[in-house]
C-alpha cells in the first residue's frame, strides 16, 4: 500500500508540532474575512420668522409746559436654514484562517524530513541496526505485539482477585516458599502497575524482521474511539526517534524502567514466580513468568506516528 494511504492510529501531536516549527514554517496560517458597511444620511431644515409691532404714547405735564409723544414701530425678522449631509462608508477587514488536519501537518513534515534525508529506513534491504544511533529518526514496518509485562501484571491481579487472595491464604500454607502471602503479592502487583501507568503512558512492542522495538505510547494521542491493542498482530508503519539501541543479546531494554528501580522490581517480580508455580501445580492456573527486559537487537523508539 502506498504510504500516502496509511491511516494513523497514533499521532504524537506535540512532537509533530515542535518538529514542524523547526523544519517547516514555524507558524500556522490563519485567515478570517470580515466585511463592514456603514451608510449615513443626515438632513436638517430650519425656518424662523419673527414680527414685532409697538405703539407708544407719553404725556408729560410740568409747571410751564405740556409735552405729548406718540410713537409707532414695526419690526419683522425672517431666517431660513437648510442643511443636508450624506455619508457612505465601506470597510473590509481580511484575516486568513486556515485550519490544518493533524494528519495533513504530519504528511507535510514527513515529506520535509525525507527531502532533508534525516530518516533512516529499516527494511528487507537494510535490516542491520549497527548504523542506528540514539537521536536518529527511523521508519520501519512491523507487527504490533502486546506488552508482556504490563498485561501479565494486569492479568495476575485480575486472576488473584477472582480466586480470592484470602481464600488462597487460608487454603495453602506457603511458608516453605517464603514469607509472602497471596494477599501481599496482589497488593504489590497493584503498586508496580501504578508505577508503570504513571504519566498516562504505556509500552507497546513492534517486531520488525527480528528486531524488537519498544515504543512508549502516550494515551492522550491514541484514538478515543478504539483501543490500540485491537490491532494486535497487525502490521504497522512507524516513524519515530530512537532513544536507545541494544545492539547485541547481552544488551537489553528494561520494561520496568519507569519505576526508577528497574533491578529491584525485577527481583521482586521474580520472587513471586515460585508462588505462582505452586498455584499452577494445585489447579489454580495463573501466568507463571514475567518478561522484564527485551534483549538485543532491539530499539527504544519515541513514536511520532503509528499508521496502518
Amino acid at each position: 500500500m502506498p504510504a500516502e494511504l496509511f491511516t494513523p492510529i497514533y499521532l504524537n501531536q506535540d512532537e509533530i508540532q515542535n518538529l514542524s516549527s523547526i523544519l517547516i514554517d514555524g507558524y500556522f496560517e490563519s485567515i478570517t474575512i470580515k466585511q463592514i458597511s456603514d451608510n449615513t444620511v443626515t438632513g436638517r431644515y430650519q425656518h424662523n420668522n419673527k414680527s414685532q409691532f409697538s405703539n407708544d404714547y407719553k404725556n408729560t405735564k410740568g409747571d410751564k409746559d405740556d409735552n405729548t409723544v406718540i410713537g409707532n414701530s414695526c419690526y419683522n425678522y425672517g431666517d431660513i436654514f437648510r442643511y443636508l449631509e450624506g455619508r457612505n462608508f465601506d470597510r473590509n477587514d481580511v484575516t486568513l484562517k486556515r485550519i490544518y488536519a493533524s494528519f495533513s501537518i504530519y504528511n507535510t513534515l514527513r515529506d520535509k524530513m525525507n527531502s532533508l534525508g534525516i530518516i533512516k529506513y529499516i527494511n528487507d534491504s537494510n535490516l542491520s541496526i549497527n548504523n542506528i544511533y540514539s537521536g536518529d529518526y527511523v521508519d520501519l514496518t512491523g507487527c504490533l505485539q502486546v506488552n508482556t509485562i504490563s498485561n501479565c501484571i494486569d492479568n495476575c491481579i485480575f486472576i488473584l482477585s477472582n480466586y480470592g487472595t484470602s481464600h488462597l491464604d487460608n487454603l495453602f500454607d506457603t511458608k516453605h516458599i517464603g514469607p509472602l502471602t497471596y494477599t501481599m503479592i496482589c497488593e504489590l502487583l497493584k503498586t508496580i502497575q501504578k508505577e508503570l501507568n504513571k504519566g498516562a503512558t504505556f509500552d507497546i512492542i513492534i517486531n520488525c524482521l527480528g528486531v524488537n522495538c519498544v515504543l512508549p505510547i502516550n494515551s492522550t494521542y491514541t484514538s478515543k474511539h478504539s483501543y490500540i491493542y485491537d490491532d494486535a498482530s497487525c502490521d504497522c508503519c512507524i516513524l519515530g526517534k530512537v532513544s536507545k539501541v541494544a545492539y547485541t543479546p547481552s544488551e537489553s531494554i528494561g520494561m520496568l524502567r519507569k519505576t526508577g528501580l528497574d533491578p529491584y522490581y525485577t527481583k521482586l517480580l521474580n520472587s513471586f514466580i515460585p508462588y505462582f508455580h505452586f498455584l499452577n501445580n494445585n489447579g489454580f492456573l495463573i501466568p507463571g513468568e514475567f518478561i522484564t527486559s527485551i534483549n538485543g537487537p532491539a530499539l527504544e523508539i519515541i513514536p511520532l506516528s503509528i499508521c496502518m
